[in-house]
């Protein structure tokens, strides 16, 4: 029993402050088909002036992404990381702050939701290097990538105070190399 309380009390867990842009619905039977349709639909919707944010936190523990309020800590949304389908950062052309793109779709679902999260503190690249870290655990089983992607940025998080990781310049380098996507890579899509 002690064992069991000492991992749930050490059970890495990172917050990060983000600004939800969008949500769209993507697959056959929505308006879009495409992630990548849905990168363009943001491009032009921010470019009409039509995007707002909201403020929340977003929370990535070794079981799931919280999406949590920025006062009260109260849950707003939550994926399991089974239902995590693709986690990617862009950084759009002109513009100051990266882009943090989260496809998800749990089992009730009948198609995937793409998710836009615009990344000020700390840029959405050490936040997708978290959250592909925290995937490749929990379909392996173990919890080294995870643990060593958070040591990389000199940010040892843990315990169930859920720390938070909110310093700019913080960089997690695993060394992995990413594919671009077969018609190109999304960063195209904005002009980067």
């Amino acid at each position: 029993q002690r064992k069991k309380y000492s991992n749930f009390i050490m059970a890495d867990v990172s917050q990060y402050t983000v600004n939800h842009l969008v949500t769209f619905p993507v697959g056959e039977a929505a308006e879009l088909r495409s992630v990548e349709d849905a990168v363009r639909k943001v491009a032009a919707m921010e470019g009409q002036g039509q995007v707002w944010a909201q403020e929340m936190l977003l929370q990535v523990t070794g079981s799931a992404i919280r999406l949590l309020d920025v006062h009260s800590k109260e849950e707003l949304e939550s994926y399991g990381l089974a239902g995590v389908l693709r986690c990617e950062a862009m950084l759009p052309g002109a513009r100051a702050h990266s882009l943090l793109l989260l496809v998800c779709q749990e089992p009730q679902q009948t198609q995937p939701d793409v998710h836009f999260f615009k990344c000020a503190h700390i840029g959405a690249e050490p936040i997708r290097e978290d959250i592909n870290s925290a995937l490749l655990d929990f379909k392996s089983g173990s919890n080294a990538q995870r643990k060593e992607a958070l040591r990389w940025g000199g940010c040892i998080v843990g315990g169930h105070t859920g720390v938070q990781v909110l310093w700019p310049g913080c960089r997690f380098d695993l060394g992995v190399k990413r594919k671009p996507d077969a018609g190109g890579s999304l960063e195209e899509f904005w002009g980067a």
